[in-house]
């Protein structure tokens, strides 16, 4: 017997050295083999953090990379979610961001200006709590369609912005306009009727893009000859 329990012990020692679920194993008074998986070690998914401090088996707190987004679009902030039982996951931003789901893992945001999200998660069974935190930068692209004018027929007036490198523009008009250049930042245009140009500036890293409006209004002159004496009537 006893030349048995001894080969079932290097059985047992090298079956414990290949498999990944036992990980611990004893003898008790009467030489007897205890297996089993320790009630103070957790593991999930394959990750775990060991806390200097009080020597516990805990997961740090991950709010995921930072990200550079578009105005206008969203992005999903947090890490991979560890249990959503044993731990409680709270956020908060700042600037302040009311839009978004705050007691989530993995909440989706839609920030208009570059905010800052942080991520508290609390072991629920000892009170343990780390933070992380996570930028998303909004990446506005700056527009200039130009003023509004008032032209006379046949008159030229400018529309659009000094070129800005980085950029790509587009530009439509309604009524459509012959003598529009569409795809340079400030062109030149002669309408002949009252006329909007829509700008689409483009940035050429990240395609985030916005566009603008301007009108340019063309005046109607009717001259009207009285007994020799003209007179003018200027309409819209």
């Amino acid at each position: 017997m006893k030349y048995f329990k001894k080969n079932m012990h290097y059985l047992l020692v090298t079956l414990y050295l290949f498999s990944s679920q036992i990980n611990a194993f004893s003898f008790d008074n009467n030489n007897d083999l205890n297996i089993g998986i320790p009630i103070s070690e957790k593991t999930y998914t394959n990750k775990t953090h060991v806390n200097t401090e009080n020597n516990k088996l805990t997961f740090p707190a991950d709010a995921g990379d930072d990200e550079d987004i578009c105005f206008g679009d969203s992005y999903i902030i947090g890490g991979d979610i560890i249990d959503e039982v044993l731990y409680r996951y709270t956020w908060t931003s700042s600037p302040l961001d009311i839009n978004f789901d705050d007691d989530t893992p993995n909440p989706e945001v839609f920030p208009n200006v570059t905010t800052t999200y942080t991520l508290t998660v609390e072991e629920i069974s000892s009170g343990t709590i780390e933070t992380d935190n996570v930028v998303v930068t909004i990446i506005e692209v700056p527009i200039d369609a130009g003023s509004d004018a008032t032209i006379c027929e046949g008159d030229t007036t400018p529309i659009g912005e000094t070129p800005d490198a980085g950029y790509s523009y587009s530009w439509t008009s309604s009524p459509n306009d012959l003598s529009l250049n569409p795809s340079i930042a400030n062109p030149s245009v002669t309408p002949t009727q009252t006329t909007l140009y829509t700008l689409t500036k483009t940035s050429l890293t990240l395609s985030c893009s916005d566009s603008e409006t301007v009108e340019t209004t063309k005046l109607h002159v009717i001259v009207y000859t009285i007994r020799g004496a003209n007179f003018y009537l200027i309409v819209h």
